[in-house]
C-alpha cells in the first residue's frame, strides 16, 4: 500500500484525472480490507464535516451551473486524499521517503511550471530572466500563461518541507540546505506576495519554534559544501538582479504594494473582482456552483471566502472553513504534545496551514492549487490526523524503565559476572 501512495505523490501533477482514479481505488481497497478484517476505519470530525460540505456543494451546483465534475475535483478528491493517508500508518523510513518524494516533485514541477508557457514550451532563457528591462508579467499575460500562482505555492511548499526536514534532522540535511537557495530564488521570481508571506511565516516558525537547530548527524561531505556555496552565490546574483528590476516584477517593486496599496494595480484589479463576486453572492445566496464565476467573467474571484460563498453557499462555506479550523486545532494540539522526531508531521502541517491561510486572502486557492499544492496539503493533513488518532503505545504492566545511572551506555561491553562461591566456576580449596 505504501508504494501505491508513493506513486500517487509522484504522479499527481502529471495527470489529475489519473490521480483521482488512483486515490479512489486506494480508498476502496483500504475500506474493503478493513471491513474484511473487521478493523475500524480511522474517521473523525473532519470526515463528517466533509460529508456536509459535499451535500451543500452538490445542491448549490445542481441549482447553479450543474457542473458536478468540479464538485468531484474540489470536494471529493481532497477528502479522498486525506482519508487514504489517515488510514495508512507509516513508519519513519516510509515517512522519510514520502516527504522526500514531496520535496522532489514540488521542486521539479514548480520550476518547470514557472518557466513554460500555456503550450508547454520553455520560452525563457537565462538572458531574458536576468534582463532588467524584460517584463515577465507581460510574457505571462500575452502567452495566456496559467498556473503561475499554483507553481509559486508548490515551490513554497517545497521550501517549507525542506525547512522542516532540516530542523528535525530528518535524513541528510546537506541536500536540503543546498536546495534552499534555489527555492528562495524561484520564489523571488514567482512574484506572488501572498506566497512570500506564507513562506515567511514558515521561516519564522522554523527560527523560533522549539529548541535551536539540531546538529547534523553526520559530517557534511565536501561535495555538499560545494553545492551549498554554489547555490548561495547563484541565489545572491539572481536575487540581486530581481531586487533592482524596474520591470514591475522586482522584489522591491512588488513590495511597494504593501506601503502604497492605493497605487497597487494588482490590488485595484482584485478589488474589482471582489465587488463582482459580492454581487453574485447577493444574487445566489445558496450558491451557484464552483465554475459559475469563471464561466461569467473568465477569472476566479481571487479570494477563497468569496469563492466558497459562490460555489457552495453560506452553509457550505461555513462548513468548509470549519474543516480548516478543526485541522488547525488538531495540528497545534498534536504539536504541543509531541517532542523530537514525533513533532515533525504536526510541525509540517502547521507550516502548510499558515501558507494556505495567506493564500486564501488573495487567491481562490482551492481551484488555483488543485493540481499542485492541494494534494500535498491534504496528504500531510491525513498523516497528521493518523498520528493524532492513533492510540498511544502501552507499556507492559510491572516493567518500568531503569534509572539513568543504572543504564549501560551504548558500545560499552557487559561486564562478566564473578563466579558464585561453590558454583561450577569456583575453585576448590587447595586445588
Amino acid at each position: 500500500m505504501f508504494w501505491a501512495l508513493l506513486l500517487f505523490l509522484v504522479s499527481f501533477p502529471l495527470n489529475l484525472l489519473g490521480a483521482v482514479a488512483l486515490i479512489a481505488l486506494l480508498a476502496y481497497l483500504i475500506t474493503a480490507s478493513r471491513l474484511l478484517s473487521r478493523r475500524p476505519l480511522v474517521l473523525n470530525a473532519k470526515d463528517a464535516l466533509f460529508l456536509v460540505y459535499a451535500v451543500c456543494a452538490t445542491a448549490a451546483t445542481l441549482v447553479g451551473d450543474r457542473e458536478l465534475m468540479f464538485v468531484v475535483r474540489l470536494v471529493v478528491f481532497p477528502w479522498l486524499v486525506s482519508f487514504v493517508f489517515q488510514n495508512v500508518p507509516l513508519t519513519r523510513r516510509q515517512l522519510t521517503l514520502a516527504t522526500d518524494a514531496m520535496l522532489l516533485v514540488a521542486t521539479v514541477i514548480g520550476a518547470a511550471m514557472l518557466f513554460q508557457d500555456a503550450s508547454g514550451n520553455f520560452h525563457f532563457t537565462l538572458q531574458q530572466l536576468l534582463a532588467v528591462q524584460e517584463s515577465r508579467r507581460v510574457f505571462y499575460f500575452s502567452s495566456a500563461q496559467m498556473g503561475i500562482n499554483g507553481a509559486a505555492f508548490l515551490l513554497a511548499a517545497a521550501f517549507l518541507i525542506a525547512l522542516a526536514q532540516i530542523k528535525f534532522a530528518w535524513g541528510s540535511a546537506a541536500l536540503r540546505v543546498a536546495l534552499l537557495p534555489v527555492l528562495f530564488t524561484l520564489l523571488i521570481f514567482a512574484g506572488a506576495r501572498s506566497v512570500w508571506l506564507g513562506a515567511g511565516a514558515g521561516l519564522v516558525l522554523f527560527l523560533f519554534f522549539g529548541r535551536a537547530l539540531p546538529r547534523w548527524r553526520s559530517p557534511v561531505p565536501t561535495l555538499s559544501r560545494v553545492l551549498v556555496a554554489v547555490g548561495i552565490v547563484v541565489a545572491a546574483v539572481l536575487s540581486f538582479r530581481a531586487l533592482i528590476s524596474d520591470s514591475g516584477i522586482g522584489f522591491l517593486t512588488r513590495m511597494e504594494g504593501f506601503t502604497n496599496p492605493l497605487d497597487d494595480a494588482t490590488l485595484l484589479v482584485r478589488l474589482r473582482y471582489w465587488q463582482l463576486a459580492v454581487d453574485m453572492i447577493h444574487q445566489h445566496p445558496l450558491g451557484a456552483g464552483f465554475n459559475a464565476y469563471y464561466a461569467k467573467y473568465g477569472r476566479t474571484p481571487h479570494n477563497e471566502v468569496l469563492g466558497q460563498l459562490i460555489g457552495a453557499g453560506w452553509l457550505g462555506a461555513a462548513v468548509y472553513f470549519a474543516v480548516f479550523g478543526y485541522l488547525c486545532w488538531r495540528a497545534v494540539k498534536l504539536l504541543r504534545s509531541r517532542s523530537g522526531a514525533e513533532a515533525f508531521v504536526p510541525y509540517l502541517a502547521v507550516s502548510l496551514l499558515a501558507l494556505m491561510a495567506f493564500g486564501m486572502a488573495t487567491e481562490n486557492i482551492t481551484r488555483v492549487t488543485l493540481g499542485t499544492l492541494a494534494p500535498l496539503f491534504w496528504a500531510v493533513m491525513g498523516m497528521m490526523l493518523q498520528r493524532a488518532d492513533a492510540p498511544a503505545p502501552r507499556r507492559r504492566p510491572g516493567r518500568r524503565p531503569a534509572p539513568a545511572r543504572w543504564r549501560r551506555p551504548r558500545g560499552v561491553p557487559r561486564r562478566p559476572r564473578a563466579p558464585e562461591p561453590g558454583g561450577e566456576g569456583a575453585r576448590a580449596p587447595g586445588a
